[in-house]
This record gives structure tokens, C-alpha cells and sequence, in this order.
């Protein structure tokens, strides 16, 4: 049962998750460019510098974003063809419990948005660690870490939000999920979330939960 639902996902996301699979190692080989570049014409001086000083976060311009797209289009790909087919009802009466099919799917789309951010952040540090000493390349795992969460947390509310049969619920949550998203995007100092990152892994992975709430009003056709 748990492989037939793997495949159908497998078979609904695949396009998708290659395209940013391929799309985040771009980005990061482009960061490590552009990264290049700055050493190259301004010297290691200047980059150490804009690092200590300034505290200038060299891969934001490239990569802040692109996780909460990932995210948020994964969600829409994922859930947007159940609702507007009524698959999802179908999908409800397998035998094995309407939470355990939501938890499944939710699982599956983590697990693609882990992987594509995943494999993107390898890139990150593994280019950086060229350049940069083991203590510079931690500060940027650290750094941008809150990043990549931020795709999932975009991930659970878009997938809240489709799953939600009540429209004026479903407005309250689009604000909600904006808000949320930002705080895990700051990016004006290195190791700004050092203190509390165990904190936003553990938020960002409880909100999986949440979507079991409109699901569950979903299947009951609350309206």
C-alpha cells in the first residue's frame, strides 16, 4: 500500500523535482562564481573583509529564496491535482487511516524538498569550503540552515492552505504562513539564529502535524 502511494507521488512530482533539483545546483555553482570572481578581482583581503565586517552574506542573492519556491510549488504540484480531480477522496478510503495517507504524502514531499535543498546546500559548502577555513564554512551551515527550513515551513502552509475546505480560514492562513516564512529568512548577519536554531527545526517540522487538521475538515466536507 505505502509503495503505491510512493509511486503515484513519485509519478505526479517527478518533473518537478528534477527541474530544482537541477535549477538549486545551478544556483550554487553561480554563487560559487560570482564568489570566485570577488577573489579574483578584489582580492582575498576585500572578501575577508565584507565577511568579518560587514558581515556580507555572499550566497543570499542566489539562494535565500529559492527554498520557499521549492517548497511552495512542490506543495501546489502535490495537492493541487487531488483537489481539483477529487482524487483525494479516494485516496481517504485506503484502508490504512486517512491520517496515516496524509502523513505518507506529507512525508514523500518532505522528503523531495529535503533532498533538493539538501543537494544544493552540499554545493554551497562545498565550494565555500575552497575558499574559506572549516570555522567560516560552519558559520554559513549555520547561517543558512533557517533557509532551508523556511522551504519546508512554505511547504506545510501551502499544503495547509489547499487542504483547507473553509475559504475565510484559508485567507487567515496565507498571512499567517507569509510571516512565518520571513522570520526564517533573515540574512543580515552570520550565525543570527545560532541560539534558537534547534528551536526552528523542531517549529518547522511540528507544523506537518497541523496539516492533519485541515484534512481531516477536508475528508468530514466541512464547508
Amino acid at each position: 500500500m505505502y509503495k503505491s502511494i510512493f509511486y503515484k507521488e513519485w509519478i505526479k512530482l517527478r518533473r518537478v523535482f528534477f527541474v530544482f533539483l537541477v535549477l538549486g545546483a545551478i544556483l550554487a555553482i553561480s554563487a560559487w562564481l560570482y564568489l570566485s570572481h570577488v577573489v579574483k578581482f578584489s582580492g582575498a583581503v576585500q572578501v575577508w573583509d565584507m565577511y568579518l565586517y560587514r558581515g556580507q552574506m555572499f550566497y543570499s542573492k542566489f539562494i535565500q529564496y529559492f527554498p520557499v519556491v521549492v517548497g511552495l510549488l512542490l506543495g501546489v504540484s502535490q495537492f493541487v491535482p487531488e483537489i481539483t480531480a477529487k482524487r483525494i477522496k479516494l485516496v481517504f478510503r485506503l484502508p490504512i487511516g486517512e491520517n496515516i495517507v496524509i502523513l505518507t504524502m506529507l512525508g514523500i514531499g518532505v522528503l523531495y524538498v529535503a533532498v533538493i535543498l539538501g543537494v544544493m546546500l552540499a554545493f554551497v559548502l562545498l565550494t565555500a569550503s575552497i575558499v574559506f577555513p572549516y570555522e567560516v564554512v560552519n558559520s554559513l551551515f549555520v547561517s543558512i540552515l533557517p533557509w532551508m527550513m523556511g522551504g519546508l515551513v512554505a511547504y506545510f502552509f501551502t499544503s495547509l492552505v489547499i487542504l483547507e475546505p473553509i475559504w475565510r480560514y484559508r485567507i487567515c492562513y496565507i498571512p499567517i504562513g507569509f510571516g512565518l516564512v520571513k522570520f526564517f529568512l533573515y540574512s543580515g548577519w552570520y550565525n543570527a539564529y545560532e541560539k534558537c536554531l534547534g528551536l526552528l527545526i523542531v517549529s518547522g517540522l511540528v507544523l506537518g502535524v497541523v496539516v492533519l487538521y485541515s484534512a481531516t475538515r477536508f475528508r468530514k466536507g466541512v464547508m
